[in-house]
């Protein structure tokens, strides 16, 4: 009997092959990703800014995730990747409405889910 990884690789092959869907796949986080080579290493990070819309006079920003990263500034080679860090904001807070096409929708904390 074939082994659980196969048999999930072996069906997204399949969803794949039909040319209807797109199946992503969880990174796989290493420990590090390039073999320390003694070269020079800097810090950066990847940004994702999450807002409710592109008027910075109207819109807001409702989360922000940070990814740092070590890298070589002379190669680009990356070496390790942190933990992300992020910031939420409640839009109901803000009191801006959020565009229907983000299909989030704004719950009272004492709402049950169904």
């Amino acid at each position: 009997m074939a082994d659980a990884g196969s048999h999930i690789h072996a069906l997204v092959e399949q969803i794949r092959a039909s040319g209807q869907y797109e199946v992503l796949a969880l990174l796989q986080r290493h420990e590090r990703y390039a073999e320390d080579e003694q070269s020079e290493k800097r810090v950066a990070a990847f940004v994702d800014v999450e807002t409710t819309g592109r008027d910075a006079a109207s819109d807001a920003i409702i989360e922000l995730a940070l990814v740092p990263f070590e890298y070589c500034p002379h190669t680009g080679k990356v070496f390790r990747v942190e933990d992300a860090v992020c910031y939420l904001e409640d839009p109901r807070r803000l009191r801006i409405a959020i565009p229907a096409c983000t299909f989030l929708r704004h719950r009272s904390p004492t709402a049950r889910s169904r």
